[in-house]
């Protein structure tokens, strides 16, 4: 897990522009608190949610419990690694 924070101005970014302009709830979430306070800046209506590890599978699931259904979800992480199918992800799979 990478310690330094940089604000993302790639595709996540942009996926929130066009949720935020189609007028849908957007959560999103980070580890990163500076980077949070940049995307509330640009987009205020986001709501912005802190996850330090998402590896801490228990307390990362109780977070997300927490917001509520969610229709449509986008994970947006740099991994390189072979993909699994996102039902058929292991804890494992995500801690190495």
């Amino acid at each position: 897990m990478y310690a330094s924070c940089i604000y993302r101005v790639g595709i996540g970014l942009a996926i929130v522009r066009k949720f935020v302009e189609s007028e849908a709830t957007v959560y999103v979430i980070d580890k990163c608190p500076s980077d949070l306070e940049e995307v509330k800046k640009t987009y205020p209506t986001v709501t912005t949610v802190i996850i330090p590890d998402l590896t801490a599978w228990n307390s990362t699931r109780k977070i997300l419990k927490a917001l509520g259904p969610m229709h449509h979800l986008v994970n947006n992480t740099g991994l390189s690694r072979p993909a699994e199918l996102f039902m058929d992800i292991k804890p494992n799979s995500i801690d190495e």
